[in-house]
Formats: C-alpha cells, structure tokens, sequence
C-alpha cells in the first residue's frame, strides 16, 4: 500500500498508527443508554469547570444549543427547567438523534434546526434568546465570523453567549486526528495534503476530501487563537471572562503548559502552547436600540 506514495507520506505514515477502524466505520458503543448519559453528563459538568463557574440557572431561561450533536447538553438545560431550548445541527442525523433522546425524556419544548445555512438563521429563532451554549463546535464551522455574527444576532441584550474553543489548529492535537496519529504537532510539520494523501491510502478516507475542513464529523477550520480573538473584538458585547488552557482534571497538563507560556518569547510560537479558551460574553443593554435603528434604516432605504 505504501509503495504508491511520496517519500513525505511514507514519512507521515511510518507515524501513524496501524490497528484502527476504517474512516466512517460504524464503532458501537457498549454503553447502556443510561451509562452513556452519566458519561455525557461528566463531560458537561467539565465544560463548566473549565469556566470557573457555576453552571447556569437555566430556570425558565430561552437556550440555544448551537452544534447540539446528539442532543446530551441540551438535556440536561432541559432538565434543570429551561422554558424552551433551541437545537442547532448541521448533521441530520444528529438531529434526528437528539430530538429521539428528548422524546424519550418527556421532552417536547424544543425546536430543531437545520443550522446549514447561517445566515438564515435569525429569521428562525427568537431574538429573546437568554443564553447560547457552544461546546467545541467552534473549531469546526467553515466560518466562525458568521456564527458569531447569528450568535450577537439571537441573543437579547444582557442575554449570554458561553463558548469554548477546543482545540485551536496549532495545537498539538488540532485537526482532530489524534486516533490515526498521536505524534503531537504532526499537523505543522507535513502540509495537508500529504496527510489527506495518506489518509486515503490507510484508511479509506474518501478521495472526494480535499480538506481538513471537508472531513464530515471532524473537520476543522485550522484558525488560532488569535483568529477567534479577533473576530470577537469585532462584536460591541462585553467579555466577562476568556480563560485558556482549561484542563480541570489534568491540573499538571494545565500547569506545564502556563510554564512553557511564560519562558517562550516568540509570539508565533506561543500559538503552540494554546490549546483551548473558554468565553462568557454578554450582549449589551443598549445593542438592542442599535441593532433596532439599523433595521429601520433598512427598512425606510427600501422604501425610497
């Protein structure tokens, strides 16, 4: 197999593990459903801890659950008495999957939505949205500046947005192929498509790919944190906080990592050490009368 590739894929391949699932095969989980749900239920209490907050009182709150996946988030804001929540997914069959979950709680207050087309997607949700949840969804959006514009768009002035990014592309572990290769900042060292070519070869990743971006399920958009740092400094909402390298339970990761922040000077270099960030951000009171007078403005230049 690997006599049909270039003296660099041989090299990436020669790092790559060897006993893995196919790309796309079907891994059945031996979980129970109500193990997975004390599973899922761990991680989502660790998102939180990576805020250094309490999670939220969603008590009759109006929630957005932007890249809801499987549906196992928003359960649980349903849970603690969430008035209505909103589940966004571009992927139908996770849609499908979170609304089976829901139904299968007793759950019927809440909206599914095709979230394919960004733009669309004020017309179809409320603008009195109370919170916007994003766990690690970020990093795989093809253009997280329309998202984030959607995000400022929904949500009613004073209303939160609570976002994690996780993991930045020039991390260690940033493209998400971690399974296949656990050679840390492997990414940077051979170009994209020398890792798609082997991909291909190894583990029937279809040839129709061409991007990272384009690998359903995992692909990444290869922004750092200075990317998404500077499309949030283009949004008049106020950052109540912006924590990074939040590894609650890996304490020592978190620690060797500040150390290493500290004692590299270089800029670009620190890129490397910046794995994740965790943001609270809360739209202003007056954005509301801002946002107001432009769609006026609109409205009369439509009339002229």
């Amino acid at each position: 197999m690997d006599k049909q590739l270039s003296f660099a894929e041989k090299c990436f391949a020669l790092c790559c593990k060897k006993n893995v699932p196919p790309h796309g095969a079907d891994e059945k989980t031996p979980l129970s459903d109500e193990e997975l749900i004390t599973l899922q239920l761990g991680e989502w209490q660790d998102f939180w801890d990576r805020f250094d907050s309490p999670i939220p009182d969603f008590e009759n709150q109006v929630v957005v659950d932007y890249g809801c996946g499987f549906g196992y988030d928003s359960l649980f804001v349903l849970q603690r008495g969430a008035k209505h929540v909103y589940c966004l997914e571009v992927s139908q069959a996770r849609l499908k999957g979170a609304q089976e979950l829901h139904t299968s709680h007793g759950f019927e207050n809440v909206t599914y939505i095709d979230n394919t087309n960004v733009g669309e997607l004020p017309g179809k949700i409320d603008r009195g949205v109370d919170m916007v949840l994003s766990r690690d969804v970020m990093e795989h959006v093809p253009c997280p500046q329309d998202v984030l514009d959607s995000m400022y768009r929904i949500v009613k002035p004073g209303g939160k947005i609570y976002i994690g990014f996780s993991p930045f592309y020039k991390s260690p572990y940033g493209p998400h192929f971690k399974n296949y290769c656990g050679v840390p900042w492997i990414h940077l060292l051979f170009c994209e498509q020398t890792v798609l070519n082997v991909f291909h070869e190894r583990y029937g990743l279809p040839r129709s790919i061409n991007s990272y971006q384009e690998i359903e399920g995992s692909g990444v958009n290869k922004l750092s944190y200075a990317d998404y740092k500077k499309m949030l400094d283009n949004f008049d909402w106020c950052r109540e906080s912006d924590l990074t390298n939040r590894f609650p339970k890996r304490p020592l990761v978190a620690k060797t990592l500040g150390l290493l922040l500290k004692l590299v000077p270089a800029k670009t270099a620190k890129e490397l050490l910046l794995v994740n960030s965790y943001v609270v951000l809360s739209k202003l009171p007056s954005a509301g009368s801002v946002e107001a007078d432009a769609e006026d403005e609109e409205m009369l230049v439509g009339m002229r």
